[in-house]
């Protein structure tokens, strides 16, 4: 009796243990499938060699997704055909079509659907963040390489000194004259022996950012001087930027310690400020309906801007006009450039137009106007 009890809590035991070991690593792994988030789009386009055939290749999908009754969606006529949102991310997962994905909304974002141009671009947004992560691993695998072998040359060095010492062998006579002859040559390099130094602790402990990020760079306490730079390469010693003329650009980590660096690829939501002179002679109707007609145009590109505020911060007496602020919340990320500033021309267009056909004209007042107390 007591050997069946022993036995059965021990065997009990060992099996509740590994089958909540099983238990925790199915659940492991469906967090890191949340994790992966849109780069599990791409996992079966890595094969292509180029942006172009991975595109080829997600309009052939998408062609096959439309015709699985479980994702498709009824569309009003003449609208393209669509697949359900949820259910598309579900299938990519390889879960079921009912399991809603909580980052649906963050790989696309044009809406509960989802038509054959929008899964192009993110299966194609997607293979590139696969390609230039790739890229990022080999970059700081190399720096691993390097310091690899350096820190294998030291311990050989120190083996060496010490199989002498053990073997007696007189090592003063060299050692000395050896060290001292290192310690000179890093004194009379000066800042280089530091630059050298500076720039792999930058590379390798600091790293802020990675192959193909985008970034933008100044002077402490100053407006960015060299912005929208593309990191193509990290070196040992200095990275290659690619800036918006597509020309390479070369900056040493040295002086790169002493800029502030925004890395826009690990921002969020980009901001913008719309300043807009609105004349103080306006009748206060038309401005009232200006700022109706920007927030009535805020909730129709909704997939393009995710929230506005407007205020009216001075009057501007000498130059004759209000000073109307518009804080403009995009809902693309800091790094989608073209969308970004292609949703803000569209937005400058609009209110330009608005304000022609609205007859509210900046005109320069011949005299400035003074505020009398």
């Amino acid at each position: 009796g007591v050997n069946g009890g022993v036995n059965g809590g021990v065997n009990g035991g060992v099996n509740g243990g590994v089958n909540d070991f099983v238990k925790g690593h199915a659940v492991m792994e469906e967090h890191l499938d949340d994790l992966a988030g849109g780069l599990q789009l791409g996992a079966d386009l890595a094969e292509a060699r180029t942006a172009a055939q991975a595109r080829r290749r997600a309009e052939r999908i998408f062609s096959i997704v439309l015709r699985q009754p479980a994702l498709s969606v009824v569309v009003p006529e003449g609208s393209p055909p669509a697949v359900d949102r949820d259910a598309l991310v579900a299938w990519a997962y390889g879960r079921k079509a009912s399991t809603t994905t909580p980052r649906a909304t963050e790989i696309f974002t044009f809406g509960p659907v989802v038509t054959a141009d929008q899964f192009v671009k993110v299966v194609e947004r997607a293979y590139k963040e696969q390609r230039l992560l790739t890229a990022g691993v080999a970059s700081f695998d190399a720096l691993s390489t390097s310091v690899a072998r350096a820190v294998k040359l030291l311990a050989c060095c120190l083996m060496l000194i010490i199989l002498l010492e053990i073997y007696e062998v007189p090592t003063s006579a060299w050692l000395v004259p050896l060290g001292t002859g290192i310690i000179t040559v890093a004194l009379l390099a000066g800042s280089i022996t530091s630059d050298f130094f500076e720039s792999f602790y930058y590379a390798y402990i600091t790293r802020p950012y990675d192959i193909g990020d985008r970034v933008l760079l100044s002077s402490p306490g100053s407006d960015p001087t060299m912005a929208s730079l593309v990191v193509k390469n990290v070196f040992l010693v200095r990275t290659e930027f690619l800036n918006i003329a597509g020309q390479s650009l070369l900056i040493n980590h040295s002086a790169l310690n002493c800029m502030s660096i925004s890395n826009l690829n690990k921002s969020g939501r980009m901001t913008m400020l719309f300043v807009l002179r609105v004349p103080v002679v306006t009748p206060v109707a038309k401005i009232t309906s200006l700022c109706e007609a920007i927030k009535a145009y805020a909730t129709e590109a909704a997939t393009e801007w995710a929230a506005f505020d407007l205020l009216f911060d001075d009057i501007v007496n000498n130059e004759g006009h209000l000073s109307l602020k518009i804080w403009a919340e995009s809902r693309f990320l800091a790094h989608e450039v073209v969308p970004i500033y292609e949703a803000k021309s569209r937005l400058v267009l609009f209110m330009h137009t608005y304000m022609q056909a609205a007859s509210i004209d900046y005109v320069q007042p011949l005299l400035p106007t003074a505020r009398v107390a």
